[in-house]
């Protein structure tokens, strides 16, 4: 018995190493693109003309698309970040930024992007790129990708700017990112570009409630409406804000935007009536709104105010109901 338990043992070990060497080589498995091998496409990388240069950076960023684990395409990408053509760099550093590719020691090529006077093109890539490497790096190496990117957020082309925004929202909160970050942010929800500020909105949401509440007060007051309808949703996925922030949101149901004044009486439906009473008369008033969906919405909104525990008599949904029984990656509301 102990003989043949021996040799299990040293067949399972044998069976395990083969599995182990087998799984290491898969991770370095070529698939090649368009006929060509990745040792060609690198080649051509190298020696190429600036069209074929920058070919090359697109077909090694679809054999990482593939086997992301590649060490030789990512190799030749991050040399490419220090091409003379603003093309290739763009291509390179868009390869360089999938999910899965590893390639923190691309951070020096896309730093020298961000300082890339002359095409804006090549610094909001290099703080997308930048950006794609936050949301995938471990904690100890983020301070040295936010010193990069953040001071990008003074650029003076607004599509860096917001490139900025992306970038920030794309981080998981952490005590030590939160001040920076913090600061950053408020600093582009004032932006003098509306698109800006509105990319700057959305980001906040990476930041945790208390951190994001002072920008959320400016934001509701802001001269877009996109930008108003914005932080309207963020501060409904916030309870304590919603209830801080109520007498905004009831001066928001005149707003001129219908998609805003949808967008409060759904998150003013949630209060409880007990405590915030002019709700209630704000949301009466939206009875006899221009828009059907509103009227709708404000009568579905009140008498969840009003049932004090019981079940909205009505058999037709509202639109917030009908949103939260679908998948959350489908809601799109």
């Amino acid at each position: 018995m102990t003989t043949i338990w021996a040799l299990l043992t040293s067949a399972m070990r044998a069976v395990a190493v083969v599995y182990s060497v087998a799984l290491v080589a898969g991770c370095q498995v070529d698939p090649g693109h368009g006929g060509r091998a990745s040792r060609e496409w690198i080649e051509q990388l190298r020696r190429g003309d600036a069209k074929g240069r920058e070919d090359a950076a697109v077909a090694l960023g679809n054999v990482l698309a593939v086997n992301p684990k590649l060490e030789r395409p990512v190799t030749a990408l991050v040399a490419a970040l220090a091409d003379t053509i603003d093309a290739v760099r763009v291509a390179a550093s868009s390869a360089l930024a999938q999910p899965g590719v590893i390639a923190i020691d691309a951070l020096p090529g896309l730093a020298q992007m961000l300082n890339d006077s002359a095409h804006a093109s090549v610094r909001a890539q290099g703080v997308r790129a930048i950006g794609r490497l936050l949301s995938m790096s471990a904690l100890a190496e983020r301070s040295k990708l936010l010193g990069s990117v953040v001071p990008a957020h003074r650029d003076g082309d607004a599509a860096v700017r917001a490139a900025v925004a992306d970038a920030l929202g794309r981080i998981t909160s952490s005590a030590t990112t939160d001040t920076i970050v913090k600061q950053t942010l408020e600093t582009l929800v004032r932006d003098s570009m509306a698109s800006t500020r509105l990319r700057a909105v959305e980001a906040l949401g990476s930041l945790p409630a208390m951190a994001r509440r002072e920008a959320l007060h400016t934001a509701l007051n802001d001269s877009s409406a996109a930008v108003r309808h914005a932080a309207v949703l963020q501060v409904r996925r916030d309870t304590l804000a919603l209830a801080e922030m109520q007498a905004q949101l009831v001066n928001l149901l005149a707003d001129s935007s219908a998609p805003v004044r949808l967008a409060v009486v759904r998150a003013l439906g949630s209060l409880s009536m007990a405590r915030y009473p002019n709700v209630s008369t704000a949301l009466r008033a939206r009875l006899t709104d221009a828009d059907s969906t509103i009227r709708t919405e404000a009568s579905h909104a009140l008498t969840r105010f009003h049932a004090q525990g019981g079940r909205d008599p009505s058999h037709e949904p509202t639109l917030l109901e009908r949103c939260k029984q679908l998948p959350p990656r489908t809601r799109g509301c």
